[in-house]
């Protein structure tokens, strides 16, 4: 029997983007729900609210504002519901403490007046999760909550995996997907809270634009740029500042394509004048609620200033506290309480660094002015906003607020990075492959043994026993420590793998053999 050569139809067929597409999107919501079934309700940063923001959306619970603020306001939400603001107390900031504190949800659907700090916010995320509460207001619901935040990260994941195999030649855009992935993106995908599904939306959303501005300047195929219009439609109405980081986007791809060359395309395209001006008619609408609803107004709970402090000693202040949005931006888990392994940090601080440094040193002068911008504003633009609104909400930042745009640099910097998929020789072909699936390994798994870490939190406790999941000590999730901890694994390690496999099998191996097709 003939042995079948890398990149051959056979394996094409195979794994064609359609087939990447349900695999990936399967294997990421697998991944997610594990976490949101391993995870005590309302481990997430202000879990409880959004919860409370869902239900009474959907539900349509008319909302009082409350004296004192522009941020809260009062709504009638079940008391199994209400109860999301209590059953936490016990151990939220207390990693030493596991969840076996807390006391059972209680079932009671009576009518209960509770303030949340939410509701200000952009209503597709709200609308969208909130249809679980139609079918169950107790903890039943809220765990499909999560299952459908899961999912919705998923398909973004999906379609970005999608892309990459249907348009795209460079292998650094599977790089940077994974790379993006830090166990801070999938801690909060699988928790009620819009900043984990903003964060996977924009890293399809960079991705798609890579592709455009990398791989298809020239003329961009339909169906890409359907697909950039539908992603970033949905990206400018999930938060405050999603607008802002979708205004980036389409810069960055001003830059990566030209000025003159994209707007001639426009103009010469019904279907991009169509893509674009429905892009620009959600943003308006976007805009239009943040503005008349107060989006960004949030509560002064930032660490405090010197009252007399100039702005220079505020800009001192707030440069200070970079270091840890970065670290979060990696994971810092629960409230913000549950650091991890020094050796995960490890993995991220040093290769993204190296990303940004051979992107910078090896891409043209328009995709260096890119991923320079990204990286540079990615911090730029947060230590701004703290500097200026600090005398009045405090040092109030978090690295899950820089996160949308922080992908797009990794993505970025990855895809311009990485050689283009060529009829290289087999042994530089290798020795490609064998980079960019260490690196995705590496990251797999750190991502599993922060799962590790945050089950163990729960457990038992920070500093626990290490094994406690062999004498099931503490607290355990619905589906069990030991089959929380295999199942994590098991969709960690896959997930990795496909992308693996398709680095492999899809690349040509001599220069007798035809390259994947690209349309």
């Amino acid at each position: 029997m003939a042995k079948r050569h890398l990149g051959s139809p056979r394996w094409r067929g195979i794994l064609s983007p359609s087939i990447v597409f349900i695999v990936i999107t399967l294997l990421a919501f697998a991944n997610l729900a594990t976490w949101s079934l391993t995870d005590p309700l309302v481990s997430a940063p202000d879990e409880q609210s959004h919860i409370i923001t869902a239900v009474a959306r959907d539900h349509f619970s008319v909302a009082t504002p409350t004296a004192g603020n522009k941020v809260t306001v009062t709504v009638t939400v079940p008391a199994s519901i209400a109860y999301t603001t209590v059953y936490p107390d016990c151990w939220h900031f207390y990693t030493q403490i596991p969840a076996t504190c807390s006391q059972p949800f209680p079932t009671s659907q009576t009518p209960t007046l509770i303030t949340t700090y939410t509701d200000h916010y952009p209503p597709l995320y709200y609308t969208l999760v909130g249809v679980a509460s139609w079918f169950s207001e107790t903890t039943g619901g809220i765990y499909a909550m999560r299952l459908i935040s899961s999912l919705l990260g998923a398909l973004m994941l999906g379609l970005a995996a999608y892309a990459i195999a249907k348009w795209s030649r460079r292998r650094g855009l599977w790089l940077g997907v994974v790379a993006s992935l830090t166990p801070l993106t999938w801690f909060l995908s699988s928790s009620v809270n819009p900043s984990g599904f903003e964060i996977m939306t924009a890293i399809c959303f960079w991705t798609l634009i890579a592709i455009w501005g990398l791989d298809h300047p020239d003329e961009v195929p339909r169906r890409l740029a359907t697909w950039v219009g539908v992603v970033a439609s949905v990206f400018v109405l999930i938060r405050g500042l999603s607008p802002l980081w979708v205004g980036l986007g389409a810069l960055s791809l001003l830059t990566l394509v030209g000025p003159v060359r994209l707007f001639r395309q426009v103009r010469e395209s019904r279907h991009l004048q169509i893509v674009a001006g429905s892009v620009f008619l959600l943003t308006l609408v976007a805009t239009a609620w943040i503005i008349t609803q107060g989006t960004l107004n949030i509560l002064p709970v930032g660490a405090p200033v010197t009252k007399n402090a100039s702005l220079l000693t505020i800009l001192h202040d707030v440069l200070g506290t970079v270091q840890f949005w970065i670290r979060e931006s990696v994971g810092v888990l629960g409230w913000v309480d549950t650091t991890l392994p020094h050796e995960v940090y490890l993995a991220w601080y040093f290769v993204i660094p190296l990303i940004l440094v051979v992107a910078l040193l090896r891409g043209q002068w328009n995709q260096r002015i890119v991923v320079a911008a990204l990286a540079g504003l990615a911090v730029a633009i947060p230590v701004t906003l703290v500097t200026l609104h600090a005398r009045q909400l405090g040092v109030v930042w978090q690295g899950r607020d820089s996160m949308p745009l922080a992908v797009g640099a990794v993505i970025m910097a990855s895809a311009v990075a990485t050689p283009v998929v060529t009829r290289a020789k087999h042994v530089v072909q290798l020795a490609e492959v064998a980079m960019t699936g260490g690196l995705i390994a590496l990251f797999s798994w750190e991502n599993a043994l922060s799962f590790y870490t945050n089950l163990r939190r729960y457990a038992v406790g920070r500093d626990g026993p290490a094994t406690f999941f062999l004498h099931h000590l503490g607290w355990s999730p619905p589906i069990g420590q030991v089959g929380s901890l295999v199942l994590d694994v098991l969709f960690t390690g896959a997930f990795a793998g496909v992308i693996i496999v398709w680095l492999w099998f899809t690349q040509p191996k001599s220069r007798s053999h035809s390259s994947p097709r690209l349309r």
